[in-house]
């Protein structure tokens, strides 16, 4: 699980990158996971209760994701529906509905 602090160490000023801070660690952590030979899966379906509380995380950390390394399985060790899932190609959305181009102008002064 990766969690980041939403406060400064040094200062206790209110962190405003802390999830920025999060998607680097997790990068980093996935090229070296790949590096290693192991596969990396992040997953934001889990209960962040339930996680602050077993995992004893303090109230002034941010729960943003949690991560299972491993080595990498067969198809056929999978649950049948899991197999169907696994051998279909996959889409990626087209980058016309992730990323947004827009006049910011209007916010920046010239």
């Amino acid at each position: 699980m990766c969690d980041h602090k939403k406060t400064y160490a040094d200062s206790k000023d209110p962190n405003r990158l802390y999830f920025h801070d999060l998607g680097a660690a997790n990068e980093n952590m996935f090229l070296e996971s790949f590096n290693q030979g192991l596969i990396m899966h992040e997953m934001g379906g889990f209960n962040v209760t339930l996680a602050k509380e077993v995992f004893k995380i303090p109230d002034d950390y941010e729960v943003g994701i949690m991560i299972a390394i491993g080595y990498q399985g067969t198809n056929d060790s999978l649950p049948e529906k899991f197999k169907v899932k696994n051998t279909k190609p996959r889409e990626r959305k087209p980058l016309s509905q992730i990323a947004f181009l827009e006049d910011l102008g209007h916010v920046y002064k010239k």
